[in-house]
């Protein structure tokens, strides 16, 4: 996009020009930008989720493990 805007920039013969070619492309540009920022956003969440469910599976499973070490004294 930036390298696109830099060749119409060279291209264009006045300002106004470059920026009406640069806007009419931007029904192009504006939708990838933000499938770019909802999927970054989307991969963050997720990773997120994963290490919650990590620790939360590491706590379940200390905690039957205890469970099974109680259950093993004598009384």
């Amino acid at each position: 996009m930036v390298w696109y805007a830099i060749v119409t920039l060279k291209e264009s013969d006045s300002v106004g020009n470059a920026f009406m070619n640069i806007l009419a492309r931007a029904p192009f540009f504006v939708p990838t930008i933000w499938l770019a920022l909802f999927s970054s956003k989307q991969q963050s969440q997720n990773r997120r989720l994963e290490q919650e469910y990590a620790h939360k599976e590491s706590l379940a499973k200390s905690y039957d493990g205890y469970k099974r070490e109680i259950e093993k004294l004598p009384r």
